[in-house]
């Protein structure tokens, strides 16, 4: 019987894998998670978006066996920050980051158009990003680190030693 997909928890307690795909879940859930738990760590978790859209996928072939991770495409600039002086990010993503951060405006209860007022604070924050970038957080080299590779591979040719398809 193979392994559910979502059962890395089952490995750890030492029960062996039955084929070569289970081993690529185990390890797909694993990536997925500690990836996820850096996001927190980090503290970059504003939405969840980008922690939802963590997904894995598995290839294997005769000569290979593969799991590729996938995140929504700003994923890049969470990990590796953002450069000073390229395009501001687009207002949009600054409001929902606001709204999601429960930033508020200074004075806002002053102000009569309360949605002018938060659309000026997105600008103001999007220019910020434009001038100074944005510090990487490294979430994807602090969650899957070289060990995790090693013992990734280990378990893969384990698996193909024993036979298990």
């Amino acid at each position: 019987m193979a392994l559910k997909r979502n059962s890395a928890e089952l490995f750890t307690q030492g029960l062996e894998p039955e084929s070569i795909n289970d081993v690529l879940r185990i390890w797909e859930q694993k990536f997925i998670e500690k990836l996820r738990k850096s996001l927190d760590d980090n503290d970059r978790v504003s939405t969840g978006t980008l922690q939802s859209s963590i997904i894995g996928e598995i290839k294997l072939a005769p000569s290979y066996a593969q799991i590729k991770i996938k995140a929504n495409k700003y994923w890049k600039n969470v990990d590796e920050g953002r450069a000073a002086g390229k395009k501001a990010p687009p207002l949009s993503a600054m409001l929902e980051f606001i709204e999601n951060r429960g930033i508020k405006p200074k004075n806002l209860n002053k102000v009569k158009n309360k949605d002018l007022a938060y659309k000026s604070l997105a600008y103001v924050l999007a220019q910020g990003i434009k001038k100074k970038g944005i510090k990487p957080t490294n979430f994807v080299s602090e969650a899957i680190t070289k060990q995790d590779i090693a013992d990734f591979k280990k378990d893969i040719a384990k698996a193909f030693k024993k036979g298990l398809k």
